[in-house]
């Protein structure tokens, strides 16, 4: 549970971040390159804090993560900012999407890291 937690935190932050970089125009392509990694950190993190090493935290991490990406979107749609999806609701429910996809990728592999890494310690 606290790692769930913990994976939720991570996200929150760093979609907060996302949307206060985007908003100010400060986003450089390192902290582009960089977001994209954030929920494999989520989901080790979250596998790692999971009792007996559990793959699934990590997994279902990829919903509160399209979930902060929609409201970031929308958030960034009605304060004016141009993001280049559609408008209305259909942007934030394609950027929902398509997190989704990629979050579940990204926290799964981050997951089954922490899995490996907590065996080959031997705190599995």
């Amino acid at each position: 549970m606290i790692g769930s937690l913990a994976g939720v935190a991570i996200l929150f932050v760093a979609y907060s971040a996302w949307g206060i970089a985007i908003y100010g125009g400060s986003v450089t392509p390192l902290f582009d390159r960089l977001f994209l990694f954030v929920p494999a950190v989520a989901g080790f993190v979250s596998s790692w804090m999971a009792p007996r090493s559990r793959l699934a935290p990590s997994v279902f991490l990829a919903v509160p993560a399209a979930l902060f990406a929609a409201v970031v979107n929308a958030a960034l749609q009605m304060a004016g900012r141009d993001l280049g999806f559609y408008g209305g609701a259909i942007g934030p429910l394609r950027v929902a999407f398509f997190t989704l996809l990629s979050a579940g990728l990204f926290c799964a592999v981050g997951g089954l890291l922490a899995v490996i890494a907590r065996r080959v310690t031997g705190r599995a």
